[in-house]
């Protein structure tokens, strides 16, 4: 009994620590009305960051989170121990979020990087576990959806608010143009997000990643040529590698997973 009391604590306080980062992201920006996150974005422009709408990208995120959410409360899912083992880093994942909110309209853009790591790395622990439950066969397909897209975006994000800091700092060009950096960056992203993509066989993942390089297509294609053609080129590479990934089937051994 005390062990059910816990199991149904537990998956209420997932649900309701989304809610509140859900209210928090949407909310503080009408609150506040100045440094907002689009204001710091617009001052320190960076050629990574993608165009505003893209960010819509979160709105789609946050409603496969309550879903889920929703979803492990369940009866059905009372008995499923996965959804017990990643509430913890979910809750963590949702409440570095909100840090990550306040240090960014305080332009603790170094801090705020930290706190996006930290959600990575809880993002990526849920995605394993996930992933390891599904292919044992005691979880259903659909419930990795909400945790690739937001690993992919999250690996986008980290990188847009580095080159925020990079320009606030004025390190920006003191080594290389740029222009060269971002389109650095655009292969370093595109090779990481494929060999990713690979080891996992997750199209989602790389199908974010080049919603967020079309993004900056979009925001750079009226003269800035020299960024916006390799962002489409990097994103169309991704889309292809998707749709590869998507129509063949490729089934893991049981042998090849790690034992319990």
């Amino acid at each position: 009994m005390e062990t059910k009391k816990q199991t149904t604590l537990l998956r209420w306080s997932v649900l309701i620590i989304v809610i509140i980062h859900i209210l928090y992201v949407s909310f503080y920006d009408l609150i506040v009305k100045e440094n907002t996150i689009p204001y710091i974005t617009q001052k320190y422009k960076s050629l990574f960051v993608p165009a505003g709408y893209t960010f819509g990208i979160w709105a789609f995120i946050y409603v496969t989170l309550i879903i889920y959410s929703i979803y492990q409360l369940l009866p059905s899912q009372r008995n499923k121990y996965i959804c017990n083992e990643i509430a913890l880093p979910l809750m963590i994942v949702m409440t570095l979020g909100i840090w990550w909110g306040v240090l960014f309209h305080l332009e603790m853009f170094g801090l705020s990087m930290m706190a996006i790591f930290g959600m990575i790395i809880f993002t990526y622990s849920i995605y394993r576990s996930v992933r390891k439950s599904i292919l044992y066969g005691e979880s259903e397909k659909l419930m990795l959806f909400p945790f690739s897209i937001l690993l992919g975006w999250l690996a986008a994000a980290i990188i847009a608010n580095f080159t925020i800091w990079l320009v606030a700092t004025g390190t920006i060009g003191s080594f290389l143009s740029e222009i060269v950096l971002t389109r650095l960056i655009f292969v370093a992203l595109v090779i990481f997000a494929i060999t990713f993509s690979f080891k996992y066989w997750d199209y989602l993942y790389t199908l974010t990643i080049s919603w967020a390089l079309i993004g900056i297509y979009i925001a750079r294609k009226d003269g800035e040529g020299a960024i916006a053609t390799p962002a489409f080129i990097c994103s169309i590479v991704l889309i292809l590698w998707s749709m590869g990934i998507f129509f063949m089937k490729r089934q893991p051994r049981l042998e090849d997973l790690p034992r319990r």
